[in-house]
């Protein structure tokens, strides 16, 4: 292990740039500051898609549109860079039926890249919010929780991307992806990423929080894994399809499986054949593009799906998910519409035993509303610049009483021929109306408010109880970065 350490340093200290060269920098999903440059990456890919294929899995990285952002601006690009940097964060919320909050947060760490084809991003967070987490039990320093939000580091040549360490990703073709979102935590990872041709493979193997055992006669925790592939297939100038599957696995004693490490393994046979209850996922995406203009996508996630019907326990519902979504740009000057729509049947992401539950450190790895739920959202989004814009948002949402945490009661082996109803229970409806603006107004300085009323049906699932709530929040963050030039 010392010498591939010591091989890995001499490579990244001695490969250097040429003047002509310029190392990609990645950018991390779960930083806000950030969103909007990933926003931005996805308005222009729908002008030219084949430029980014391989970009429906993130992070993602660009050297030529945020040349002037204070982190990930390349300054020189033909040196080794170094680049330490400060966040600081305010972030204030106000609605009827509850007191206002102010919520602060420090973001601190380093970027560097020692050559065109490394780099290492280092975060740390201290936050005001993460300290009153139910799902947080780490140590907290007057008011504050603190943990490594993001450390990788990423290897990249022309066909060939490796990330190791701590860090976010989305799988598919929208932010809320059904299979890995960027509202999910960070997760400890590898991945591993490469294109040949029309192909664009992705693998990722990571360690998700352990669980203390639920078995009063043993002792110790339950380790838990997560296990992804996913090809994405060019099947034409403009038309995208992405397979995927993952798995949750672990328990007692168990920990790496050799055969979740083999890329080309289908885990769910595996576990099939060696007679193991993990929890498998399969699915596939669609996206196609017209006119430079239009982007069209779908997501499709089987959790769960009765083939027989031949016993009790064959009634058990169909656990699938679903989305569909329009993003068009330049509806006139720079104004862009975005339609989607989601619906995620009860019990799915769900499962009998915790530990393979779709989860990591208590929020969900897939799409962020969980299970029981339908949404159907519209936005209008005006971009001032690269750096800024105004979006109007509608948004419905019906929300049953199924939670991805909920115990797991197998009520169809209870009665003959069992159905549910979708959304189950009493349901809880939401309209909501925003305007929002998001931005950078100086280079150090980064702005995200929002105000609107949400209108709710059935609040908290109480059969009657309705509430018109009106609400602001405002996010304001300073950025402090100095490029450490090393070399020449």
């Amino acid at each position: 292990m010392k010498k591939i350490f010591f091989l890995i340093i001499f490579v990244c200290f001695t490969s250097g740039y040429s003047d002509s060269e310029a190392s990609d920098f990645f950018i991390p999903i779960e930083t806000p500051e950030y969103r909007i440059l990933y926003d931005y990456l996805r308005r222009i890919e729908i002008e030219d898609a084949s430029a980014r294929f391989g970009g429906l899995v993130t992070p993602l990285s660009d050297k030529d549109i945020f040349k002037e952002h204070i982190i990930f601006g390349d300054d020189r690009p033909d040196h080794f860079q170094m680049k330490p940097y400060v966040i600081v964060s305010e972030d204030f919320t106000s609605s009827k039926y509850s007191r206002a909050n102010g919520f602060e947060s420090i973001r601190g760490g380093l970027m560097a890249s020692p050559s065109k084809n490394f780099t290492f991003y280092l975060g740390l967070l201290m936050d005001e919010r993460l300290a009153e987490n139910p799902d947080y039990y780490g140590k907290k320093w007057r008011g504050l929780a603190g943990e490594v939000e993001t450390g990788m580091a990423i290897y990249r040549n022309k066909s060939v991307t490796i990330i190791a360490g701590r860090f976010g990703s989305s799988w598919g073709p929208n932010r809320q992806s059904l299979f890995l979102s960027e509202t999910a935590r960070p997760m400890d990872a590898f991945q591993f990423r490469a294109g040949w041709g029309r192909l664009y493979y992705t693998y990722q193997f990571g360690k998700l929080n352990r669980l203390r055992s639920a078995n009063e006669d043993s002792e110790g925790y339950e380790n838990r894994f997560f296990v992804g592939h996913r090809i994405d297939i060019k099947a034409g100038n403009n038309f995208y399809i992405g397979l995927n599957e993952t798995i949750i696995y672990g328990g007692l004693g168990r920990s790496i499986e050799l055969a979740y490490l083999n890329p080309l393994m289908f885990f769910h046979s595996f576990q099939l054949n060696e007679n193991y209850d993990d929890n498998t996922f399969l699915g596939l995406d669609v996206t196609f593009f017209v006119d430079k203009r239009f982007k069209f996508y779908g997501q499709l996630l089987v959790d769960d799906f009765q083939i027989d019907n031949a016993t009790r326990g064959d009634n058990e519902p169909n656990e699938i998910g679903f989305s569909l979504g329009l993003h068009s740009i330049d509806l006139f000057d720079h104004l862009d519409l975005k339609a989607e729509y989601f619906r995620i049947a009860n019990w799915t992401y769900n499962q009998k035993l915790e530990r393979n539950r779709y989860d990591n450190r208590g929020s969900l790895i897939g799409y962020e509303s969980g299970p029981d739920t339908d949404k159907i959202s519209l936005a209008l989004i005006r971009w001032l610049n690269t750096w800024q814009n105004i979006s109007f948002n509608l948004m419905y949402q019906r929300r049953g009483e199924g939670r991805f945490d909920s115990d797991w009661t197998e009520p169809w082996l209870d009665v003959d021929n069992y159905s549910e109803s979708f959304p189950t229970g009493i349901v809880e409806k939401k309209f909501g109306a925003a305007l929002n603006f998001t931005g950078y107004l100086k280079p150090f300085l980064y702005i995200e408010s929002r105000g609107g009323v949400d209108i709710v049906d059935n609040f908290n699932h109480i059969d009657g109880a309705g509430r018109t709530i009106p609400f602001f929040s405002a996010k304001l963050s300073l950025l402090f970065s100095n490029n450490l030039n090393i070399g020449q």
